[in-house]
């Protein structure tokens, strides 16, 4: 519905002031909102009071709203200057297990058919899975996580996550390659094949974080390889910057200015060396004149 001709015509009406369409809208777009605030914030209570906050606020500047099918990223824009003011990146590295409301609406989402009956997941441990992942996600930025948020489970290209996030398309892109890298290394700690789950692992966090009008059965999100892609450029950059980057480069470094100065011890043993046979050379010539 969110992208139907109906939708727009809902926006619209709400828009002009509609009470109905606006009550309507108010229902339709609650459960996306308060998934994006719960992905963005993993916190679930904030997310709660986030959405009705941000609702309200729509209310009151829906008539502003020139396009509807801008309607999302407006609602975005509200969002993402709410958490940043309601929220601390200091926070990332506290409270990292879930709180037992938390707890019971993800093993509710966790047992919904979609995920106990998809193929790939009926052999996994999707709670451990989904546990791992959450983990990597509270420990990264709020930028990062935004930036996974809005390319992975949004499909938002990197140019516009670039406008809404003030930073330039390829810093963009770093920042991804970053918290990719840190889904990867906890997937990794835990003994899974990073490579291979990474994908996986992420759309059931997709799943799990999302709700959907729709009795308790979340539509599984699929993350497809092209959305992880950066390129050359941001992917070089992201390498070198990281720990192990600046690891082998600080090695690297080293072991290049060793080489330098055994090159230079080299030399001058052979200039010792070869200093006896000089002078030799210069008397016999003297002696010679």
């Amino acid at each position: 519905m969110e992208h139907s001709q109906t939708f727009l015509m809902l926006v619209r009406q709400a828009s002009l002031g509609d009470t109905d369409s606006t009550k309507e809208l108010l229902q339709a777009s609650s459960t996306r909102l308060f998934s994006y605030l719960l992905q963005l914030t993993m916190d679930f209570s904030l997310a709660k009071r986030l959405t009705k906050e941000i609702q309200n606020e729509m209310v009151l500047s829906l008539w502003r709203l020139k396009k509807p099918q801008h309607f999302w990223p407006w609602i975005y824009a509200q969002a993402w200057e709410a958490v940043k003011e309601n929220y601390s990146d200091t926070r990332r590295h506290k409270d990292l297990f879930l709180s037992d409301e938390e707890e019971e609406f993800f093993v509710k989402q966790l047992n919904t058919k979609k995920v106990r009956e998809d193929d790939f997941f009926r052999e996994q441990d999707t709670d451990r899975l989904f546990k791992t992942v959450y983990q990597a996600m509270k420990r990264m930025s709020l930028v990062q996580r935004n930036i996974i948020v809005l390319r992975c489970f949004e499909d938002i290209s990197f140019d516009e996550i670039a406008l809404r996030i003030g930073r330039s398309d390829t810093r963009t892109r770093v920042l991804f390659f970053r918290a990719k890298q840190k889904i990867k290394y906890r997937l990794w700690l835990q003994k899974y094949r990073a490579n291979r789950m990474f994908l996986p692992a992420l759309g059931l966090f997709g799943t799990v974080t999302s709700i959907v009008p729709s009795a308790c059965t979340p539509s599984t999100v699929v993350v497809e390889r092209i959305s992880i892609q950066i390129g050359f450029v941001p992917w070089l950059i992201g390498t070198l910057t990281s720990e192990i980057g600046i690891f082998f480069s600080s090695l690297t470094s080293f072991v290049l200015i060793w080489f330098a100065i055994a090159h230079a011890l080299f030399l001058g043993v052979i200039c010792l060396l070869l200093l006896p046979f000089a002078l030799v050379l210069l008397i016999t010539v003297l002696a010679a004149e």
